[in-house]
């Protein structure tokens, strides 16, 4: 479950933001604005754990055991 960190840094940067867009939108995020992915793309290359991004909905997005993971306002 969730995104591999590893998996992703091994893509060149646009593919990594194509990555991310599609992997949003299907964990239910709307469409994003440029700064709300580029907010998920700093989580990822940041090494702090307790990194998340904030996105609408409720939705954050944090770094579980090197995968990227969408928390929802009901705690999954």
């Amino acid at each position: 479950r969730g995104l591999s960190l590893a998996g992703l840094r091994r893509l060149a940067r646009p593919l990594q933001m194509r990555l991310l867009r599609r992997w949003l939108a299907a964990a239910g995020a709307p469409p994003l604005a440029r700064e709300q992915l580029e907010s998920v793309h700093a989580v990822a290359r940041r090494g702090d754990p307790a990194a998340g991004a904030e996105l609408p909905g409720g939705l954050r997005v944090v770094r579980v055991a090197g995968r990227l993971v969408v928390r929802t306002p009901q705690g999954g």
